[in-house]
């Protein structure tokens, strides 16, 4: 059951990054297509990435999965990590 979970999982974040990568790639240059990734990485793909680590995680509590509080928090902080890449690029800029 676990394994088949983590292939549905992959497949639906493929899913998403395929419905939304498009829209990170439309503009002209190459810095408003960097802009339009760290949009992209930060806007819709860390907060993904966080609701379904939650998800797993909650899973593998319930389940009973050793470790699974660890893994739970490695995603979690990954997520957090990716939805604050904006906010690091940002004040790199700013010096």
């Amino acid at each position: 059951m676990p394994k088949f979970f983590l292939h549905l999982v992959f497949l639906a974040v493929t899913a998403l990054i395929v419905l939304y990568a498009p829209d990170a790639f439309a503009a002209g240059d190459v810095i408003e297509r960097g802009n339009g990734l760290i949009d992209f990485i930060s806007n819709r793909l860390g907060p993904i990435i966080i609701g379904l680590g939650l998800i797993g995680g909650a899973g593998a509590l319930i389940l009973g999965i050793p470790g699974s509080v660890q893994k739970l928090l490695a995603v979690v902080v990954g997520g957090i990590l990716l939805t604050s890449i904006s906010s690091v690029i940002g004040m790199i800029q700013g010096f």
